[in-house]
């Protein structure tokens, strides 16, 4: 036979379902391992946010990026709440950067605002508060 021969019988012989199943399980198994690493992450990090989070601060939602991004939402009773909680994010070392977004007062009295911290992963995982 003729390479070309070859090659083309070698095609023939291949079973392409499943190698597209193969393909679609390793790339399930690439998600599932990131998820896995970065559970701690997001376990420590939300760890920490609870033990940082001021006594007058209502968190309304919240979102978590692998990236070490952590954004929310929430009430305070008042702009020195939201000062405060600002402080005690950034005398923890392992937050990099505190970002106030909007703040809007709400009817009864509380202010809505967003907030969104960049955490470093290494410092969260060593540091054992």
């Amino acid at each position: 036979k003729t390479l070309d021969e070859q090659i083309l019988s070698l095609d023939q012989s291949r079973n392409k379902q499943a190698e597209r199943n193969l393909t679609l399980v390793d790339r399930q198994l690439a998600l599932t391992s990131q998820l896995v690493n970065e559970h701690i992450y997001f376990s420590k990090a939300l760890s920490r946010l609870e033990s940082l989070t001021q006594d007058k601060i209502q968190i309304e939602s919240l979102s978590v990026k692998s990236g070490g991004e952590l954004s929310f939402s929430g009430f305070a009773l008042n702009y020195t709440t939201i000062a405060r909680q600002i402080a005690a994010f950034l005398a923890d070392d392992s937050m990099l950067d505190v970002q106030l977004g909007e703040m809007s007062p709400q009817t009864d009295g509380k202010l809505k605002f967003s907030m969104q911290i960049d955490f470093d992963k290494t410092k969260l995982i060593q540091n054992k508060k």
